[in-house]
């Protein structure tokens, strides 16, 4: 079994003019603030049997093979605005699985005596 942790952090601010002015320095101020985080678990788990059959005219192979994979994806937001005076927090939560199975057949036989 193989656990990957990815963490990804992101932060942004938004300005505006305060207020316009004709000549000289013009007076800025920050209208929203955002924080992003995001958390990404991926886990995998996989195998294989092959069994071999030996005949006396020939042979079976048969293959079975699994591989799974858990991934589980979070990401957290929190805006301020303070334009509004809000604040806003937001939460995506994204958790799915994929599974591969696969079984194979093979034989092998010599009609000849």
């Amino acid at each position: 079994m193989q656990t990957a942790l990815m963490l990804e952090r992101r932060n942004s601010a938004a300005f505006g003019r305060l207020e316009l002015t004709r000549y000289g320095l013009m007076p800025y101020q920050m209208n929203t603030m955002r924080f992003s985080d995001q958390a990404n678990i991926v886990t995998n788990y996989g195998g294989s049997v092959i069994l071999d059959y030996v005949l006396p005219h020939g042979k079976i192979v048969l293959q079975n093979t699994l591989a799974h994979t858990i991934s589980d994806n979070t990401a957290y937001q929190y805006l301020f605005d303070f334009t509004q005076n809000a604040l806003t927090y937001t939460l995506n939560r994204d958790k799915y699985n994929k599974e591969l199975l696969i079984n194979a057949l093979q034989t092998e036989y010599n009609l000849v005596l």
